[in-house]
């Protein structure tokens, strides 16, 4: 990511900085730091958040950001690179839209070894939309962030997904929820490689299971329970007979129809989890 950001071309009539906030209790992202300082073209500031999870890391950011006087934030996840004109066009997008936040394409990169089924079943596919185009959500993975949600309307990202993730798809539901409109910049491209521990069909399942359930969790928070059952619960049956499909298909399709039976099923049961307040702590154990 650093090595990326060493070669980006600057927004016009802007003042940019860098802040890089590491979650590790041994600090093992400062000598990194120091290494691409002086290369950079914006000053670099390390800081280190003792408190582990990824909500207190995102709002140590957003801390960082509104002391340095920005007027945005933008956040970029430390195993991504990014196009040289990526910071660029997000800020581009922001000036020409108006909108609060701007989000832009994460393009995974596979291993040459990636088996056939991740690609056939295309389930790391990103999301796409035109150029400008309004959107319901964005990810930290690649987003800009007008700091008046924080200054202004008080959002911060929730405690409660810490270590479950799933923090900013609540920050981004509650943004729009008060309001705040969300547009696509479809040049801001960030780039992300997929390691092999995820090209595995038990990582996939437990992380449709566990952002299916921290999105219900989320809406019965902000929408309310009742709106958020009447919601969910039509899809949970959904997705049960799409699996079913999928395994009907697999003597045709193979194994990412069978793959991406056991998604359904894992989306379906994180619906039902959800409901109840249950999920999974997925960065529980890093």
């Amino acid at each position: 990511m650093l090595a990326s950001l060493s070669h980006q071309e600057l927004p016009d009539d802007s003042r940019c900085h860098l802040l890089v906030v590491d979650n590790d209790a041994h600090q093992s992202g400062h000598g990194v730091c120091d290494q691409f300082r002086d290369s950079l073209p914006f000053p670099l500031t390390y800081v280190h958040e003792p408190r582990r999870g990824l909500s207190f890391v995102r709002n140590r950011l957003l801390e960082g950001s509104v002391s340095l006087a920005s007027d945005v934030v933008v956040f970029v996840d430390d195993d991504e690179e990014v196009s040289p004109t990526w910071l660029k066009s997000l800020v581009v997008k922001y000036r020409a839209s108006g909108a609060m936040v701007v989000s832009g394409p994460v393009e995974p990169r596979f291993p040459a070894d990636t088996p056939a089924w991740v690609y056939e079943g295309t389930f790391f596919r990103p999301p796409r939309h035109p150029d400008g185009a309004a959107v319901d959500l964005a990810f930290t993975g690649n987003v800009l962030i007008d700091l008046r949600l924080v200054t202004q309307d008080g959002l911060w990202f929730n405690p409660r997904f810490a270590l479950t993730g799933g923090e900013d798809v609540d920050f981004f539901t509650r943004a729009r929820f008060s309001g705040a409109r969300l547009v696509w910049a479809a040049d801001a491209v960030a780039y992300e490689t997929v390691g092999r521990e995820r090209l595995r069909a038990r990582w996939l399942a437990l992380r449709l299971f566990r952002s299916a359930s921290c999105t219900v969790i989320s809406q019965a928070t902000i929408y309310g329970r009742f709106r958020t059952l009447t919601s969910w619960l039509p899809q949970c049956f959904t997705r049960v007979l799409r699996a079913l499909y999928c395994v009907a298909a697999a003597p045709v399709r193979g194994r990412s129809s069978l793959v991406c039976a056991l998604g359904h099923l894992a989306v379906s049961a994180g619906i039902v989890a959800g409901i109840f307040g249950i999920t999974y702590r997925e960065y529980a154990g890093v």
